[in-house]
């Protein structure tokens, strides 16, 4: 269990309207994206002002001690008040306490981001003595973007073989009355190109799949239909597909379902 963390000076965020920025996808940083954008809305992230990691099972506790002190000591100037306007951080756990994997909380120097028709920019400083930012609203110039990227995948660790046998068995225990529930998956593994821009993939994803929620952290990048949990001010609410099942007409037929 290890925990890798430098002490942050106070950090003086500060969030001004910026004018239409275009796509924010486009604004983060070719390669090392950060992004959380789903139908356009979101935010993205260029540079880190300040990076953790951590591992083992305790590393969403020291990730929120972390983070909580972090907001603590900040010095916060945001007249905007959207959803992802302030000091934000990106984020990307493993799953299980066992794992080998480093989780990771990255707040990045500058967010980009976009929601109910405005747009922002948010600046961290990290100094100890910041000048204040005296402008109220601000620009940026849309980016190039790299072209769309190709890449051939091949069969991973459970290749097509593999992965009949496993259905095989799968249906052989539903029929015995084993199996509850079954999850089965196969991967696919592909190289991208030396230099590609992994804004081409973010903007490619978000295309296709624009009511997901297109996310890179840390090198990992992808499309999501699925939002655990999300609060909005008092209200929280989920939009969780994998093993739900809709709501009944009253309670009892809920507790059925």
């Amino acid at each position: 269990m290890t925990r890798t963390t430098t002490a942050a000076p106070p950090l003086t965020v500060s969030t001004r309207i910026l004018d239409d920025p275009g796509a924010v996808l486009r604004h983060t940083l070719r390669d090392s994206p950060l992004a959380f954008v789903r139908n356009g809305d979101g935010i993205v992230g260029i540079g880190e002002a300040v990076r953790w990691t951590f591992t083992g099972p305790d590393r969403m506790r020291e990730a929120s001690a972390a983070w909580r002190s972090l907001v603590r000591d900040a010095v916060v100037d945001d007249p905007v008040q959207l959803r992802g306007t302030g000091l934000v951080a990106f984020g990307s756990f493993a799953f299980a306490d066992d794992s080998t994997e480093t989780s990771v909380l990255i707040v990045p120097r500058v967010v980009i981001g976009r929601r109910r028709g405005k747009a922002w920019l948010t600046a961290v400083d990290t100094t100890l003595d910041p000048e204040p930012l005296t402008f109220t609203r601000t620009s940026v110039p849309v980016p190039r973007v790299g072209p769309h990227v190709s890449v051939a995948l091949r069969p991973g660790a459970i290749d097509e073989d593999a992965y009949a046998a496993t259905v095989a068995d799968a249906v052989r225990r539903i029929t015995a009355g084993d199996a509850e529930k079954v999850v089965l998956a196969r991967d696919l593994v592909g190289t991208l190109p030396d230099g590609a821009d992994q804004r081409a993939i973010l903007l490619d994803l978000a295309e296709a799949y624009p009511q997901c929620v297109t996310f890179a952290v840390d090198g990992i990048v992808g499309a999501t239909p699925e939002t655990l949990a999300r609060t909005d001010g008092t209200r929280l609410s989920a939009r969780v597909l994998a093993g739900s099942a809709a709501r009944g007409t009253d309670p009892v037929s809920d507790r059925a379902a």
